[in-house]
């Protein structure tokens, strides 16, 4: 496509919220409607030349093309902001969830600690009763006797995570606990 068969970028962005003062709205401008937008748009699709040389390359008049180009950029213009907000919060959730979900592997090595201790098999100075274990659980990112995270620790975790198992049962809660063996 030519530098003059772009779309100007914007171009109905601005105009999008600008419409006729209404009495009922205090005379502040109120928002077109999607149907309204879309008309605009396609108005402009059919009429200016540069679009019109593009969409001359397709077979048929472009009508559908048009239609389907005008409601997407209308729908863009009036609800993009929205949506993209939406999505970044989706994102930082996912993000959120995912480092409150890295400590389960912390929370099994802890898990396998009190294993051993019960059994007598190791001493732990930071443990007297297993009360000391939940107190460690609920702090387990401070908890000074589990080694850091290992790179093989973190890659089979990642695995597990996106096996048929958890994907399919959703069985790993956002608490930091596991939930399902």
């Amino acid at each position: 496509m030519t530098e003059e068969n772009q779309p100007e970028a914007g171009a109905h962005s601005q105009q999008s919220r600008e419409s006729k003062a209404s009495p009922e709205q205090g005379g502040k401008p109120r928002e077109k409607t999607l149907q309204e937008l879309q008309k605009e748009i396609e108005e402009d699709l059919h009429t200016k030349e540069r679009y019109r040389a593009y969409l001359s390359q397709y077979n048929s008049d472009g009508k559908s093309l048009i239609e389907y180009l005008a409601r997407m950029k209308a729908d863009f213009i009036l609800n993009g902001k929205r949506r993209q907000e939406r999505e970044e919060s989706e994102v930082m959730g996912l993000r959120n969830r995912a480092g409150s979900s890295i400590w389960n592997i912390q929370q099994r090595k802890l898990f396998e600690l009190q294993c051993k201790w019960r059994a007598g098999a190791i001493n732990l100075p930071e443990v007297e009763t297993t009360y000391d274990f939940e107190y460690w659980s609920d702090l387990i990112q401070r908890c000074p006797f589990i080694p850091p995270i290992t790179q093989e620790e973190y890659h089979l975790y990642h695995d597990y995570i996106l096996s048929e198992v958890t994907t399919s049962t959703k069985s790993i809660s956002g608490s930091g606990r596991l939930t399902s063996y």
